[in-house]
This record gives structure tokens, sequence and C-alpha cells, in this order.
């Protein structure tokens, strides 16, 4: 990343167990980790700080949007028998839910 003309690069995650998709200055943008029963996907905002987050497991997964102070402002997952969406307020309280 020493040549100007690297705007990416993609490393291995500290833990072994997935690879992590840096930007131009380092900061993480992209995150995929296996875990033992599925994976994540994790999405950063320009200051490298987590923006979004899905998950799957062989019972269903979730994805979830969180704000600037890492609260958690939206998710929606689905399991075997169903679904939710749910919305959380700026300090990351439940507010409305379905079903």
């Amino acid at each position: 990343m020493e040549d100007d003309r690297t705007i990416m690069s993609i490393t291995c995650h500290p833990k072994g167990n997935g690879l992590i998709i840096r930007d131009k200055y380092d900061l993480p943008a992209v995150v995929f980790v296996k875990g033992d029963d599925g994976g994540t996907v994790g999405v950063f905002n320009k200051d490298g700080k987590v923006a979004a987050l899905m998950s799957a497991t062989p019972l269903g997964g979730m994805v979830g949007i969180v704000n600037k102070d890492k609260k958690l402002v939206a998710s929606m997952g689905v399991h075997q028998s169903s679904g939710f969406v749910w919305l959380y307020d700026n300090d990351g309280k439940f507010v409305w839910g379905a079903p």
C-alpha cells in the first residue's frame, strides 16, 4: 500500500478464520468471518466503524444496521418457522417490531 495507487487490499483475519478487505488507509471496509455454525459479513463506514452485519447459520440468519455510536437501529432476521423486523431508537432501545 505504499505505491499511492492501491485503493483496497485483502488480508487474512487475525484469528485465521476469514478475510478483511481494507481501504487505502488500512481501515477495514468489509470483513468475512467463518464461524462454527455459519459465517458473518461486516461492512464498515469510512471511519472503519461497523455499519452493518449479516450472519447466517444452518437455521437462519440476520442483518443488523448500526448508527455511528455502534447502537443497533434496525435488524431483520429469519429462522426455521418465521422472521422478524425490529427497529430501535438512537440509543439502541427497541421501539417497533413485526411480528
